[in-house]
């Protein structure tokens, strides 16, 4: 994020329209900790019930130093030294948290999924379930170690990479001021070199990787939720679909010219923030009626049992012993002596 510059500060109009999306931020930020919290399946996943809140908690700081671009310019251009440090501190610590709204994206999302097809045992990601547990066996045990680290180790890159562009260190003396202020299709208007434009290549790159991986993730759970889901739906217009949707406002947001990235961008994220929340909502009903059918089942079991041979014989036995009474009074009864 390199868009705080003297010569962008933002109008009126804008400056609401951080207020907003740091507002709507916050309240993507409750709603994702309250959601993690009070479901026992997300509790028991740190990255979903504290990083996911913390990433939403990041944005609406961002949108919060966007919108007092103003005041943070003038505070480094400031002759007071207590305030220029206060004011690039701020800057700094931005800059370092931005870093990690991506890859924090990227495991949530992967963990939502590993959870919901793990629970229903369907085989997601070349990953083998059965009745809710992975299949050990070795090749399954190392397809599962290399899916959760890699999405773990490709977080870190990107991590790293928006940390160099951020603070303009992808190499010495080619920063370009653009970066972080220009979505794609600034970026193919650009008439440069690509050697003089790769910097805003690499701002956009993480968000880009973020897309795909999305897209996919959104399609796998769509594909559940129409086909495996506990709640049967009729259709493929179903509330799995939510995440897709997101994903496909992140894009939109990326897309967009100077003029209107900075808004574009952070309200992408904030739809991507809102349709993982829906989505999580719904994999807390399909988890719902697991555990119900989990429960009918045990019933059914217990049921079973008690109906069962072993519980019946001394039914039987008792049953016996009064047909052979009878059978022996009808004797004697016609018995000539």
């Amino acid at each position: 994020m390199t868009f705080i510059e003297p010569d962008d500060l933002p109008s009126f109009a804008k400056i609401v329209a951080y207020c907003i999306l740091s507002i709507l931020s916050i309240i993507c930020c409750t709603k994702s900790y309250t959601l993690g919290s009070t479901k026992s399946h997300y509790e028991e996943i740190p990255v979903v019930r504290y990083l996911f809140p913390f990433a939403c908690l990041i944005s609406a700081f961002e949108n919060a130093c966007l919108a007092a671009a103003a005041l943070l310019i003038a505070g480094i251009d400031s002759n007071s030294k207590a305030i220029n440090t206060l004011t690039m501190t701020i800057i700094t610590v931005l800059f370092v948290l931005q870093a990690f709204i991506v890859p924090i994206l990227l495991v949530v999302i992967f963990e939502v999924c590993y959870l919901v097809h793990k629970r229903r045992s369907v085989n997601f990601c070349g990953i083998l379930f059965d009745r809710g547990q992975r299949i050990k066996i070795i090749g399954n045990r190392v397809r599962s170690f290399i899916m959760r680290n890699f999405m773990r180790m490709l977080g870190f890159i990107l991590l790293a990479v928006t940390i160099m562009v951020n603070f303009d260190i992808v190499e010495e003396g080619e920063d370009d001021p653009m970066a972080g202020r220009l979505g794609w299709i600034g970026f193919v208007k650009d008439t440069r070199n690509f050697n003089e434009k790769y910097h805003l290549l690499f701002a956009l790159l993480p968000s880009f990787i973020l897309i795909i991986c999305c897209l996919y993730l959104s399609i796998v759970l769509w594909k559940y939720g129409t086909n495996s889901s506990m709640v049967v739906h009729s259709s493929y217009l179903n509330p799995w679909f939510y995440f897709f949707f997101g994903t496909l406002f992140l894009i939109g947001g990326q897309l967009m010219n100077e003029d209107l990235y900075s808004i574009t961008s952070n309200l992408g994220y904030i739809c991507l923030y809102s349709s993982l929340i829906l989505l999580m909502h719904e994999v807390d009903k399909d988890m719902k009626q697991a555990d119900d059918f989990a429960d009918f089942l045990k019933q059914i079991e217990i049921c079973g049992n008690q109906c069962s041979v072993k519980t019946a014989l001394p039914t039987v036995e008792i049953l016996d012993d009064y047909l052979t009474e009878i059978r022996e009074s009808v004797e004697i009864e016609h018995d000539p002596t």
